[in-house]
């Protein structure tokens, strides 16, 4: 796991708090340790560095999240005694508790609402990115249905405020209901396709099969138990994996979901090509001899 301390991408920033930063060489190894595969990456963030106003703090965001690290936290500037800001507070307008843990409250060019606004942005992202919740659905559409990583996270972030959703708490399945009331709410386009992701994230998220769903199954029953009957004699049609697990008929009914998705979900998640109107059934098998149990297939 490596923690890094990237705090802001504005080099009038980083100068003048004496930091030293070639984001362009860090954004490479950054995307390099990715590829590997072996380290969790922690990026770091502080809102309220001098001359770093709203919009320039949506770059520094924007900038960062494009690497796509597994975590990106976003922390708040302290003014912390014997520092050299605390000394030179009065030089950027710095306002601050006068109590531990001295954290800003606003400067010249950020102001109080704004650093409101961008705790709700740290809300989100907590919830909706750092916890790995919805990946899938996350990254289509901050790629496709907004104009940024951060303005994904703000406007949603204003919404829950609005909504009064901070002072309750959430189950999983709330946390996909809000967003998808949220998205409706903005009137979204596309809200199939979205829905269509939001499901197989939902499915990915559990270890067994899920005995709680957030929305009314498109295949009933008696399709149900018609599907899996044809999966249980035809396992070499799904995929020569599903057939190598030998599951059998009793363990398809037990440990096995299905869900009628309207485009190709293969064809997304290898090239990220959305092709309408080419529904496929998309079958989850939780094998409960697996470490990690949820495997997935889809059948045109």
């Amino acid at each position: 796991r490596f923690e890094i301390g990237v705090q802001s991408t504005n080099d009038l920033t980083n100068e003048l708090v004496k930091r030293k930063q070639n984001f362009a060489k860090l954004a490479r190894t950054v995307t390099a340790i990715k590829r590997s595969g072996k380290i969790v990456q922690h990026l770091d963030l502080i809102a309220g560095l001098p001359m770093e106003d709203y919009s320039s703090f949506r770059k520094t965001f924007n900038d960062v999240f494009a690497l796509e690290p597994e975590e990106l936290q976003l922390g708040f500037l302290k003014m912390l005694r014997g520092t050299g800001l605390r000394r030179d507070a009065s030089k950027y307008g710095y306002i601050y508790m006068d109590q531990a843990p001295y954290e800003i409250l606003g400067n010249d060019v950020l102001r109080f609402d704004d650093l409101l606004r961008i705790k709700r942005v740290e809300d989100i992202l907590e919830k909706y990115w750092n916890a790995h919740r919805m990946d899938h659905t996350i990254r289509y559409l901050i790629k496709r249905e907004f104009a940024s990583p951060f303005d994904f996270f703000q406007e949603f972030g204003d919404y829950w405020e609005q909504r009064g959703w901070q002072k309750i708490g959430h189950q999983l399945e709330d946390l996909f209901i809000r967003l998808l009331e949220f998205l409706r709410h903005r009137k979204t386009p596309g809200m199939d396709h979205v829905i269509g992701l939001m499901k197989y994230d939902y499915f990915l998220q559990h270890k067994y099969k899920p005995r709680k769903i957030w929305w009314d199954f498109s295949v009933k029953k008696e399709s149900f138990n018609r599907w899996i009957e044809w999966l249980a004699g035809h396992p070499e049609e799904v995929s020569k994996d599903f057939a190598a697990l030998g599951a059998g008929l009793k363990e398809l009914h037990k440990h096995a979901m299905l869900e009628v998705l309207p485009f190709g979900l293969q064809d997304y998640l290898e090239h990220g090509r959305i092709e309408p109107n080419r529904p496929v059934v998309l079958f989850v098998y939780y094998d409960p001899a697996a470490q990690n149990p949820a495997k997935t297939y889809t059948v045109p």
